[in-house]
């Protein structure tokens, strides 16, 4: 965690991933408990899989604001306001996410179908930056189609978004 101090008051309410045999979960659970943490048992071939996805949402989520951040600079934003100008969205992301998970939440061209906003800003970004959006885009055509985008307007952004 970024900070030390203020990572044990941020944990509180956190869930933790826990695995072992019938004496470790029994520990385990009391220390989750201990430090106002919600235990989940995750069975240890799993394990993997789970912590993958910790990864996307926690490091990967910085990773992306990092882009973003880069974007707005090299679209003219003076740095100081580069660095923050996408927390507004990010916390209100965060917020619907907390309060109607991520098919509801989803918003932006791929949910509305928008084939053009898409085919513009793929043009706006530089090959490898194309090839993160497609990739990240893909991902959400999943969550639109769950949150009600037709089968013609998903197959539309898939054709917007070309090949890559």
């Amino acid at each position: 965690m970024a900070e030390a101090a203020t990572a044990a008051e941020r944990l509180k309410g956190a869930y933790v991933g826990i695995e072992g045999d019938d004496r470790a979960l029994v520990a385990a659970e009391r220390l989750a408990n201990t430090l106002r943490m919600i235990p989940v048992r995750i069975p240890a071939a799993a394990k993997p899989a789970y912590h993958a996805g910790a990864a996307f949402v926690a490091n990967y989520t910085v990773a992306l604001v990092g882009v973003a951040e880069r974007l707005a600079r090299a679209a003219g934003v003076p740095a100081d306001i580069a660095a923050r100008i996408y927390l507004p969205l990010l916390g209100g992301a965060v917020a619907n996410l907390n309060a109607l998970g991520p098919a509801a939440s989803l918003t932006g061209a791929v949910r509305r179908g928008d084939e053009q906003t898409i085919k513009a800003h793929l043009k706006a970004l530089s090959a490898e930056d194309r090839t993160l959006y497609r990739t990240v885009s893909r991902a959400a055509i999943t969550l639109a189609r769950e949150a009600g985008l037709s089968e013609s307007a998903a197959e539309r952004v898939e054709e917007a978004l070309g090949k890559a």
